[in-house]
């Protein structure tokens, strides 16, 4: 195995963006950011569950917790290109998940699309309490290893989670689609 570290982001890299579709359908954009402001960073760092966040909406909005919670998980379907190229990546290359997400959220979805096997760790940014674009995070992912990598990468689909990484030797590579991820990565020198 090649002395290389990919690591990837889960929600519009692996899985589609769950909170992007739910917002757009019922809110407006003023109304959404609000919404987002006020709960999501902080689930992110593991202070509220989806549970209680669609509890709020409910109060606020209207709309009912378990209708909240059970679209959530219906948005987030797998990109399979990703996955697939994932699978022929692991083969050569040591792969991370670095992924913001809510406590209990991701677990049945890994279970449920079997996801769990495509990775060595699964850095989780509600269990930390740090979310990105905070640099700690991938401190805290690059010290499950001991050795030092020879490269190491992180594709993610916010460029603000990128920003940071030079200062850690990490390159960023911005997702737009699973083809245009495996050109770059050819064109990095990675065998696929």
């Amino acid at each position: 195995m090649e002395n290389t570290l990919i690591m990837f982001d889960c929600f519009g890299v692996i899985l589609t963006e769950t909170a992007e579709k739910f917002f757009k359908k019922r809110f407006s954009l003023e109304e959404a950011l609000k919404i987002k402001n006020k709960y999501f960073v902080s689930a992110d760092e593991g202070k509220v569950s989806l549970e209680k966040i669609a509890s709020e909406i409910e109060k606020e909005y209207g709309y009912k917790k378990e209708d909240v919670i059970s679209e959530f998980q219906e948005n987030a379907k797998p990109i399979l290109g990703t996955i697939e190229l994932i699978k022929r990546l692991k083969k050569n290359y040591h792969i991370i998940l670095v992924s913001n997400v809510t406590l209990g959220f991701l677990e049945p979805l890994f279970a449920k699309y079997d996801l769990d096997c495509l990775f060595e760790h699964e850095v989780k940014s509600c269990y930390l309490g740090i979310a990105k674009p905070d640099i700690g995070i991938y401190k805290h992912a690059l010290s499950l290893y001991e050795n030092k990598f020879d490269k190491m990468y992180m594709i993610d689909d916010n460029q603000k989670n990128l920003d940071c990484l030079p200062e850690l030797g990490v390159k960023g590579i911005l997702f737009k689609d699973p083809e245009s991820l495996e050109r770059t990565l050819k064109e990095e020198g990675l065998v696929l």
